[in-house]
């Protein structure tokens, strides 16, 4: 075997090997977890879901980024401006509290909340309405 026969030979090898390198980590880009979460994101932000139900504790209020922590979880939701906020309340001697509408203000760090939430297309969070939960006797 000649020199230019080896050489192109050699060429040869390296560039299949570059291509199989590239394959297979499109392969594995493709078909891999970040796929998966894609399709989740695309799944969750699609118009089907008008919204889901994030519950937790309020830990943190800054601006209107609200900390919420559930079982060890801590999840940072931002409101939209136009966040609809609701809490309950005690009516006369009546047995069940009314829904009332609120004011953003009236959440409070130690609040248990319900937080609707759209995910958006590029996967983050945005919180439409706060429900603010009504204190148990076992929380006092």
């Amino acid at each position: 075997m000649g020199k230019k026969q080896l050489t192109i030979l050699i060429v040869a090898g390296a560039v299949i090997a570059i291509l199989c390198v590239a394959l297979a980590y499109v392969s594995i880009y493709k078909t891999g977890p970040q796929a998966v979460e894609r399709d989740t994101i695309n799944s969750l932000s699609s118009k089907v879901f008008s919204s889901i139900i994030a519950y937790g504790q309020v830990q943190a209020i800054e601006g209107r980024n609200v900390t919420v922590s559930n079982l060890g979880d801590n999840l940072t939701i931002s409101l939209i401006d136009s966040a609809q906020v609701y809490f309950f309340e005690a009516i006369g001697g009546s047995a069940a509290p009314v829904q009332k509408k609120g004011a953003f203000g009236d959440i409070k760090v130690g609040d248990k909340v319900n937080i609707s939430v759209r995910v958006l297309p590029a996967g983050g969070l945005e919180g439409m309405v706060v429900t603010i939960l009504p204190a148990l006797a076992s929380d006092k």
